[in-house]
Formats: C-alpha cells, sequence, structure tokens
C-alpha cells in the first residue's frame, strides 16, 4: 500500500511541481481517503490525512441506497469499484438485512484485499 501510495503521491507532485520527481515523500498517517502535501522541504515533501478513516466511516453508514453504500465502501477502503459479485452479495446482505453496514465495513476492513492495500511494510 505505501509504495502504491507513494508512486501516487510522487506522480501528483510531478505535476504540481517540475522538481517534484526529485522528492522524497514522507506520509504521516495511514487508512485515509483524502491527504494534504503540509511541507516541501528540500527533498522532503510531508503529507497528512485529512480525512482518516473514521470520518470515512461515518460517511459510509449515512449513505440511504444499499448499492451506493457497497459501491463507496469498495472505492474508499479497497481502492476499486466492487465487481459484480461482491456488488451483488454485499447488497444483498445489507438488504436482507444478514449483516448491518457496521458488519460489511469491518468484513472489508478485515479482508485479506484491505490488509494487503493498507500494509506498511
Amino acid at each position: 500500500m505505501v509504495a502504491r501510495l507513494l508512486a501516487l503521491a510522487a506522480a501528483l507532485l510531478a505535476a504540481a511541481l517540475p522538481a517534484a520527481a526529485a522528492l522524497t515523500i514522507q506520509i504521516v498517517g495511514i487508512a485515509c481517503d483524502e491527504w494534504r502535501v503540509v511541507s516541501l522541504e528540500g527533498d522532503r515533501a510531508t503529507l497528512v490525512c485529512v480525512r482518516p478513516l473514521a470520518e470515512t466511516r461515518a460517511y459510509l453508514l449515512a449513505l440511504s441506497e444499499p448499492a451506493q453504500f457497497v459501491r463507496e465502501a469498495y472505492q474508499a477502503l479497497l481502492w476499486r469499484d466492487p465487481d459484480g459479485p461482491g456488488l451483488a452479495y454485499w447488497t444483498g446482505e445489507v438488504m436482507s438485512g444478514a449483516r448491518t453496514r457496521e458488519q460489511v465495513l469491518d468484513a472489508l476492513i478485515g479482508s485479506p484485499e484491505y490488509v494487503a492495500l493498507h500494509d506498511r511494510g
């Protein structure tokens, strides 16, 4: 996850600043949906999380449409759109009452895919 995030941050900075491709990027925080560059010092850029997972969770839980909830949960947590079977399964779980939205979020956060994306190693 960190390597992917660093590559994205470097690309964004390089687009904004011609010398950014040579920057060392330090990221403060993890499990975050929105990052902001807070300092550029020499060859270092520091990004901080401005919308942490707790805020994302509250936003997702407030969505009224089950399919929208599942789509946005995938996008926020797994950084991709759900595949057809995943969308159908989790939407069905919420609509039938088999799982609460909290339980769906916990399942996505506990998934091997989430763990691999957000592993700091």
